[in-house]
């Protein structure tokens, strides 16, 4: 009884904390607004960042709590130690399912089959630059409207023959 009360007053405790800290932090991002991309990016990268170290902080707070008040807890066949390496991870799940988190997950993966340089920003750039590009806030787009549509059109061919 003891043991279901202390942990099901921690889990919420801790939850309602995430919950809140969660609010907090994720405010949606004006894109209108933003200087430019790269400053956009680094924002969201900090604010993921920010929020993956007090998750990870408040879950270790958590399991300090819950082995201090319950010994019994922290035995083998109570599961203690997967405790230890479970709750640690919440915090890098935090991090990796951000906006940033999937913008550098898809970066990796499109860099390592040679489908986007490595440095793409600094490519996206470069293409601004160069008048190929048109920066509205913190999005690039494409200023002429024939490249945007052979684009899609490609897109649209290539998943049609794939299904």
């Amino acid at each position: 009884m003891t043991f279901s009360l202390a942990g099901g007053l921690t889990i919420g405790l801790i939850s309602g904390i995430v919950a809140a800290l969660h609010r907090w932090l994720f405010s949606p991002v004006d894109v209108v607004r933003a200087l430019s991309p790269r400053a956009s990016l680094h924002t969201d990268r900090t604010t993921a960042i920010a929020q993956g170290f007090i998750v990870f902080l408040f879950d270790i707070l958590a399991t300090i709590f819950l082995f201090a008040a319950l010994p019994q807890m922290g035995t083998p066949e109570r599961g203690g130690d997967s405790t230890l390496f479970i709750w640690p991870l919440v915090g890098t799940l935090a991090i990796a399912l951000s906006a940033w988190g999937w913008f550098l997950t898809a970066r990796l993966w499109l860099c390592g089959t040679g489908k986007l340089p490595w440095r793409l920003m600094s490519f996206l750039n470069e293409a601004h630059r160069r008048g190929v590009l048109r920066q509205e806030g913190a999005v690039y787009q494409f200023r002429h409207a024939r490249v945007q549509t052979q684009l899609a059109t490609a897109y649209e061919q290539q998943v049609s023959e794939t299904t």
